[in-house]
């Protein structure tokens, strides 16, 4: 399925039971109760919404179980995020960007344009772009890009096994009290939280210092 203005569409799978859903519309709108009603009849009405084939469904599409939907997002009125990315090295393989502050690397939530994946997808024309690792909105980086789907998984297992070392940097304001202390050395054990990609710390063994 072809992106449109570097904006990959989402897929659904719609479940085989437990359901009273008679159409396509019908099962997105209780899917998804963040988004009006009104705003997926629209999308369906501008051509935003496909089944596996590429084909346009409507308002009317009947509800099939067992079949995947592939839909755009769109996001209205998304403020410009003023500052720029940096492309710093490129190969056949890999596409390594430096990420300005409060720029997110992926769509989500409120931002969709304003992401380092989608500005370098249109800038770079290439479409199989894909993150092998993610940083904070707020915090400014380095992020490596998968260019071929076929590397993507071995890459991604990079980070996945902890096989890269990631160092941060952060900026403080100064502690009189810690002058004679410096440099700290701080150890704690960081754990998946409940909340979607999302860390915290948590009582253990140390795994990051």
């Amino acid at each position: 399925m072809q992106s449109q203005s570097g904006i990959s569409p989402s897929k659904v799978f719609l479940p085989q039971g437990g359901h009273s859903h008679a159409t396509v519309l019908d099962f997105l709108v209780d899917k998804f109760p963040a988004v009006r009603a009104e705003e997926w009849s629209s999308r369906f009405n501008d051509g935003l919404i496909f089944d596996a084939d590429g084909q346009t469904l409507s308002v009317t599409s009947q509800y099939l179980p067992g079949a995947f939907i592939y839909y755009f997002r769109r996001v209205e009125s998304e403020e410009p995020i003023p500052f720029k990315e940096t492309i710093i090295y490129q190969d056949d393989y890999l596409l390594i960007a430096d990420k300005p502050h409060f720029l997110p690397v992926t769509p989500g939530g409120h931002y969709l344009q304003e992401t380092l994946l989608v500005r370098l997808k249109k800038s770079t024309g290439i479409e199989t772009l894909s993150p092998i690792h993610r940083i904070d909105r707020e915090t400014a980086g380095l992020v490596a890009f998968s260019k071929r789907p076929e590397d993507r998984n071995a890459y991604q297992a990079l980070f996945r096994d902890k096989a890269v070392k990631k160092i941060y940097q952060a900026i403080a304001p100064f502690r009189e009290d810690l002058r004679h202390r410096f440099p700290i050395h701080y150890q704690s054990r960081i754990e998946e939280s409940s909340v979607f990609i999302q860390m915290h710390e948590v009582a253990g063994e140390s795994n990051s210092d």
